[in-house]
């Protein structure tokens, strides 16, 4: 058997409950595909309550989150404990992240299920500051799985059965749209954060260029702040969070795709934007401020994240002959041929052949094996409690 543990609810919560469209469509391309016999979702924390026009019989949401604030933070506890169960011994489970969502379960199955082989695909990361810390945690344990599918090549991977895959496009991905004419419309979705958008200088930058529309749909937690500076620039439009039909309308109003992360942050060389691929999947032009090995054979704008460097970089490319840049657009094959899920699954299967264990808890004192193992688990719970409350 082979177990996939994610975090996504269906398309139209997405929006509503904050989950990024292009991590959600990774996760439902691998859950579409065949490649798991079972899935499994353990739902963000800020859901909870009774959840509406859900048919969705991978989500796992136990009654703990209809049940006061305590309860509903400490419910993917109880959510790991029921899948836990679920789960066969001598099986290949396959954790979406490792997270606070998902971190008691990975546990559980280490210690108390040992035969079934506890493994990672690596997305996304936040760089431990301190080595007493969840983001140490979780990168520990990332390292310490029995083998790895990850998005990007960083040293901070340690884990030796490990393979490097950008991305996943789904079977029954249809025709998207292709582009004709280019327009000068541009889209930068996501998180909308410095680190992850430097979204001060795509809106310094994009204020120069008069003849150039910039859309923004995303999260920000300085959400008015963004509305009123968007408000200032008749070429810069601000939508917030959409709804996925709205955001899939927009992604096929523009020409070019913004990929804008900071190169000068550690965490961003640990991660590859899944929003590339459907950008790619989805025919757009790719604007990128990171040079990905990973895209080989892709044609895409590489750009400098300096201000002045950038607006001559997107200048240069609206006043590009269309035939020129035409050839930037309509990759759709190439993402189709490059990160299908029959890919996927010969990676898995590779990387299960040869099983062993690599955790690293080895107890001298058998007597006391039980005891530790304990106290280490109830800690763990403990700190998953405490941090959200």
């Amino acid at each position: 058997m082979r177990y996939f543990i994610t975090n996504v609810l269906p398309h139209h919560l997405s929006g509503k409950y904050k989950i990024s469209y292009a991590a959600a469509n990774f996760s439902w391309a691998l859950i579409h595909s065949s490649v798991f016999d079972e899935v499994f979702s353990i739902a963000p924390l800020n859901v909870s309550g009774a959840i509406d026009d859900v048919d969705m019989p991978e989500l796992v949401y136990s009654d703990w989150r209809k049940r006061g604030k305590i309860l509903q933070k400490l419910a993917p506890i109880k959510e790991s404990f029921l899948i836990f169960r679920k789960i066969k011994r001598n099986s290949n489970v396959w954790f979406y992240n490792i997270s606070i969502l998902n971190i008691v379960l990975f546990f559980l199955c280490k210690w108390f299920k040992p035969s079934a082989h506890c493994n990672v695909i690596i997305l996304d990361i936040y760089i431990p500051k301190r080595k007493l810390s969840l983001e140490a945690l979780f990168l520990w344990a990332i390292n310490h799985a029995n083998s790895t599918i990850k998005l990007s090549d960083s040293p901070l991977f340690t884990c030796k059965k490990t393979e490097c895959l950008p991305g996943v496009v789904p079977f029954n991905a249809p025709l998207f749209p292709i582009i004709e004419s280019v327009k000068a419309e541009f889209l930068l979705s996501g998180l909308l954060r410095e680190d992850i958008s430097q979204i001060s200088l795509i809106i310094r930058v994009f204020f120069k260029i008069k003849n150039a529309t910039l859309y923004i749909t995303g999260f920000s937690e300085k959400e008015e702040e963004m509305k009123l500076e968007c408000s200032k620039y008749p070429n810069i439009h601000y939508y917030g969070e959409l709804s996925f039909n709205r955001y899939m309308d927009l992604l096929h109003k523009v020409s070019f795709l913004l990929s804008t992360r900071d190169p000068k942050e550690k965490g961003n060389q640990c991660n590859f934007p899944s929003k590339i691929i459907e950008g790619i999947l989805h025919n757009r032009i790719i604007i990128s401020t990171i040079k990905y090995k990973q895209l080989a054979g892709l044609k895409y704008f590489f750009v400098s994240s300096d201000e002045d460097e950038l607006k001559n970089q997107i200048e240069g490319s609206i006043r590009m002959d269309s035939v020129g840049l035409i050839r930037y657009a309509n990759q759709s094959n190439y993402a189709k041929s490059m990160f299908n899920p029959n890919r996927w699954g010969e990676i898995m299967n590779s990387l299960e052949k040869v099983r062993h264990n690599n955790f690293i808890f080895h107890f001298k004192d058998h007597n006391n094996e039980s005891i530790t193992n304990h106290c280490w688990f109830w800690g763990l719970v403990w700190w998953h409690s405490h941090l959200y409350v």
